[in-house]
């Protein structure tokens, strides 16, 4: 007994590429969410905040480059080698070259003017200082800006746009409160007691005493 089965077709699944940027000015309520690119497009960027919603997508991702350094210390001492007691990781880096069409077919009505929005918009994205969530192909990277926007355009892709994005990562740090105790329970409150306010101080006149009346002793 036999069957005619069709032949396994292999499947390309191509990863979510997206950036979801929130604006740093003003409030930022608004809830981010992932898209896919129109017409099966790998990639999109995505800004949302209480201010604006901007979405864009790329009809083509030419690379993705992925910069990750640390810093090893190294303190010199008096006999011996030098020593190293510490690293730490410094921001992530990002590169992206994406490109758009005038053919696109998120440009269904033929605007003229859609390559120039697009490259206004990914500029908007570096003056308004947006916090960028970017899901990469092999990683996803928070608190990414735009650093860098590089775009040439000569006799070859007038009608097209390429562009290089240079993006690095924002570190935050934590900071907490702490409350003070009263300067009766410190050892030295002349020294480790917080600052009081006492008002209003206005200057009054110096004296001076010295024995006999003359000059200073």
């Amino acid at each position: 007994m036999s069957t005619n089965l069709p032949s396994p077709v292999p499947v390309s699944i191509t990863p979510v590429r997206s950036i979801v940027g929130l604006s740093t000015t003003g409030s930022t309520t608004g809830s981010p969410t992932f898209i896919q690119g129109v017409g099966g497009g790998p990639s999109a960027f995505k800004v949302e905040s209480a201010l604006q919603s901007t979405t864009i997508i790329a009809d083509a991702v030419v690379e993705e480059n992925h910069d990750d350094e640390a810093v090893i210390t190294e303190q010199p001492v008096e006999v011996g080698s030098v020593v190293t007691d510490h690293m730490y990781k410094l921001p992530a880096k990002l590169e992206l070259i994406y490109a758009w069409s005038e053919g696109s077919p998120q440009n269904a009505t033929r605007d003229i003017s859609f390559l120039k929005n697009i490259y206004q918009q990914l500029l908007g994205f570096q003056v308004g200082r947006f916090l960028c969530t970017v899901n990469t192909g092999k990683r996803i990277y928070q608190n990414m800006v735009v650093q860098r926007i590089i775009e040439k355009t000569d006799n070859q892709n007038e009608n097209s746009l390429t562009v290089r994005l240079s993006m690095q990562e924002i570190l935050f740090a934590e900071t907490q409160i702490v409350p003070v105790v009263s300067s009766a329970s410190q050892a030295i409150p002349q020294k480790t007691a917080p600052v009081v306010n006492k008002g209003a101080v206005s200057l009054g006149v110096g004296t001076s005493s010295f024995n006999g009346g003359g000059s200073p002793p």
